[in-house]
């Protein structure tokens, strides 16, 4: 077998923003095209879940989609009573984008098919922990790492029990430090230069 896979790697690793201290509401983001295949309506519904057992974090939306699905998911957000909670963003690029990762406790993409998720890379350089899909092609990496928490598909119950147990901040910690040092390891401009040599 002559093939070999080398992942993509990040520019360059940001600095790691400084987290203590955050008190609840646990502040979550969601950052890619909005699309239907990007599992959104469950993240919603897992919003819901969490609301109605009386807890509310804090979710941003960050991205572009078409017109009409973005007025639907307003539309959903509306019907479940979670404007105070959910803010659209629309599109982010350079330091906008690096100041959501700052600003971000958990990163999430409930995608129900994802050949990579250069983003989910770019979130844990920042240190954020992850929830993702089974369904998303790094999730066997986060899962080994203990970079993040991966759940199946089209599970809000399971989103929101994911986000529950990241709302302990002893808990995103951890997984943050080692969503960090699975950049470091495999998915830096350094870790690239040194697979392309061995290749």
């Amino acid at each position: 077998d002559k093939t070999r896979v080398i992942p993509l790697a990040v520019d360059c690793l940001p600095p790691i923003p400084d987290r203590r201290g955050r008190t609840e509401p646990v502040r979550l983001l969601f950052l890619s095209r909005l699309h239907q295949k990007k599992g959104l309506p469950d993240l919603l519904c897992a919003l819901s879940v969490l609301r109605q057992q009386g807890k509310c974090p804090l979710l941003t939306i960050a991205g572009e989609g078409e017109p009409d699905y973005v007025r639907d998911l307003e539309r959903q957000v509306a019907e479940m009573d979670l404007g105070s909670q959910v803010r659209f963003t629309g599109f982010l690029q350079g330091g906008a984008k690096d100041e959501a990762f700052a600003e971000a406790d958990v990163f999430i993409l409930p995608s129900y098919q994802e050949n990579f998720g250069v983003v989910v890379v770019e979130a844990m350089a920042a240190c954020l922990p992850v929830i993702i899909t089974r369904e998303v092609a790094l999730a066997d990496d986060v899962s080994k790492a203990g970079a993040g928490l991966v759940i199946p598909t089209h599970s809000p119950g399971d989103l929101a029990l994911a986000i529950a147990q990241l709302s302990v901040p002893s808990v995103r910690v951890q997984f943050g430090a080692a969503a960090r040092l699975l950049v470091e390891r495999q998915f830096s401009i350094a870790a690239l230069g040194k697979s392309l040599v061995r290749l």
